[in-house]
């Protein structure tokens, strides 16, 4: 009993030392805009992203048409708003330029890649061309599969000695192959820790000692290090002090509240409690996946079916609580990173979470079997349902396994959301006007979808409103910016279809106030001018990528969330049936903590 006391107020303690993490640093805006044509070269580029930026491993490089590099100075993050990165390009001449970015995130540590053109004169632009959104990094999700195995065996162990082994009090000491496997997760997590700053510092083009000392990620590299270190250590007290797999437990506790910082553990609104819903996603995962492996061990050491139908009976209520816990963080957390279900079938993401889900179906099944028939007829001294157990557990960690690759990947790529926002056009803002002349001619004017960048430029001529005009033999859409001289550029829409004229172009490249002169010539017909004035504004920031809005029901989800973890949490903590729920109470406060931390987090919206 002493020992669960000081178990719940550690784990109290690292619940309430958490910092807030986020998503990909992704670009959602730049200034020149992406196919912009300007009449002289730009003072500063500007790229703003969605996320902070690690200085030392964020870039710009400028490429000519022709893909020669343009030497300027080395682009910068603004010191006052470290989402900003700026370049100062010079002198340039008239041509196509690409700008070519890399940003490391200094909250989740991800890189991401992009290019995009604009032209200086009558060079035509080229399409924003976010780089890596929808590719699966092999490396990344192989290492992050390896991780979750390593929490199985290591944390999921000491969980399994602490919340099943001990209290079902079959043996007096805990048997040599759990007490390998949990050595075999130790060495593994450390090969996973040195493996994974290898390939960091590679994939950022780093030196290791710069990736350690000046970067997010080499801080909270070196506190999972410590924290592995120390985990090392405390395994080696239970040969002294019966406490030592406690104190094991809550360094790996504090292993995984280290790992949900780095990780798609927030929007960056709510971080807190988000992050909380992290870390008990993990942890609830490595006590169901590490649970299972640990027990499939023991399974042919049990003597006796009563024996063992107690054990079943204590592993059922970790995994019970393990299992609703991952059901409860899930299904907020796939609301949040996922939000549609467009965004859940056409992104990696999205993909991945299927893939899992339709693995874990059966797992849910044969655990089902196990609750309801299995413990019973082992405790009832039924001996042929050893075997059987031994087989539903065995196909439960088979499934699981291979479930958490899809769970790797999620944590790879950008989450669904996101994903889905980047490939999206800007909303609806079709500038559309109609002038009718005293011939009857009605000029149709429209303007698609009319943010700032690349647009649709549409002439429709109906004659009397009614007979579309197909003879126009020549029509012009001239563009002057009213802010400054930015020089006069032109497009020429031709026909495509009854009576409509139109033309592509990114002409409109700049927020404010444009003139914009259209001219028609038809045959034996007086030039028709019509002239329009449209205030163009940047699109608006995807709500898949603004991270520092919440996304709207986010107050509901919350209340939503936290009831169920204090429901769960709550009757786990209260419950006694045989005395068999003393072991997991300490996970119980940690479900309590984090549903009271979600639900205080809803109640304090300014829009509740």
């Amino acid at each position: 009993m002493h020992h669960r006391r000081i178990l719940l107020l550690c784990l109290i303690s690292l619940l309430l030392t958490v910092q807030h993490v986020s998503a990909h640093s992704n670009l959602y805006r730049a200034d020149p805009p992406a196919n912009s044509q300007l009449a002289e070269a730009p003072a500063v580029i500007s790229l703003y992203f969605t996320e902070r930026l690690e200085p030392e491993f964020s870039a710009i490089v400028l490429e000519r048409g022709d893909g020669t590099t343009v030497v300027t100075p080395a682009a910068v993050v603004d010191p006052t708003d470290t989402t900003i990165m700026h370049l100062v390009p010079g002198d340039l001449p008239e041509g196509l330029y690409t700008v070519v970015w890399r940003a490391l995130s200094a909250e989740d540590g991800h890189q991401t890649r992009g290019s995009y053109a604009f032209a200086i004169g009558t060079a035509a632009g080229a399409a924003l061309n976010p780089a890596g959104q929808d590719t699966i990094p092999a490396p990344d999700t192989a290492l992050r599969w390896l991780t979750h195995l390593a929490v199985a065996l290591l944390i999921g162990g000491v969980s399994f000695i602490v919340f099943v082994w001990q209290p079902a009090q079959v043996a007096a000491s805990v048997p040599r192959r759990v007490t390998h496997l949990i050595l075999i997760g130790w060495l593994l997590y450390g090969v996973v820790l040195f493996v994974n700053l290898l390939l960091y510092t590679n994939e950022v083009q780093g030196e290791m000692t710069r990736v350690i000392n000046a970067t997010r990620f080499g801080d909270v590299w070196l506190v999972r290090l410590g924290l592995w270190s120390l985990m090392g250590i405390s395994l080696w007290l239970p040969r002294q002090r019966s406490g030592g797999y406690v104190t094991a437990l809550l360094i790996g506790a504090g292993i995984l509240l280290a790992q949900s910082q780095y990780s798609h553990a927030s929007a960056a609104h709510d971080p807190l409690a988000i992050t909380l819903v992290t870390w008990l996603h993990l942890l609830g995962t490595a006590l169901w996946l590490g649970g299972l492996m640990h027990f499939f061990a023991v399974i042919p050491l049990a003597r006796r079916a009563e024996s063992l139908g107690l054990l079943t009976a204590w592993f059922s209520n970790m995994a019970r609580v393990a299992l609703l816990t991952l059901v409860i963080t899930g299904v907020f957390s796939g609301w949040l990173f996922v939000g549609s279900l467009d965004a859940l079938l056409t992104t990696l993401y999205g993909q991945a979470l299927l893939v899992k889900l339709i693995l874990i179906a059966p797992v849910l099944g044969i655990a089902a079997i196990n609750f309801v028939r299995t413990g019973r007829r082992l405790r009832a001294g039924n001996e042929q349902w050893t075997g059987i157990l031994y087989n539903l557990v065995g196909a439960e960690i088979g499934l699981l396994v291979v479930a958490i690759i899809g769970a790797a990947l999620m944590a790879s790529v950008n989450p669904a959301r996101a994903a889905f926002a980047l490939r999206q056009p800007p909303e609806d803002n079709t500038f559309a006007q109609v002038d009718i002349g005293d011939d009857g001619l009605h000029v149709h004017f429209t303007v698609e979808p009319g943010w700032v960048g690349q647009n649709t430029f549409k002439v429709l001529l109906l004659n009397d409103g009614i007979d579309p005009v197909d003879d126009a033999t020549l029509i012009r859409v001239r563009f002057d910016y009213l802010a400054r001289n930015l020089g006069q550029s032109e497009l020429r829409p031709t026909l495509t279809r009854d009576g409509e004229y139109a033309a592509d172009g990114a002409n409109l490249s700049q927020p404010g106030d444009w003139r914009v002169r259209v001219t028609i010539q038809r045959p034996k017909q007086f030039d028709v001018v019509r002239d329009y004035t449209l205030t163009m504004e940047l699109p608006p920031v995807p709500p898949g990528l603004n991270t520092s809005a919440p996304i709207p029901g986010h107050t509901l989800a919350e209340l939503l969330a936290g009831a169920a973890l204090l429901f769960v949490g709550g009757f786990t903590v209260g419950r006694k049936w045989l005395k068999l729920w003393d072991g997991v109470g300490a996970f119980g406060v940690a479900l309590l903590f984090v549903g009271i931390a979600l639900i205080l987090t809803a109640l304090g919206h300014p829009t509740f």
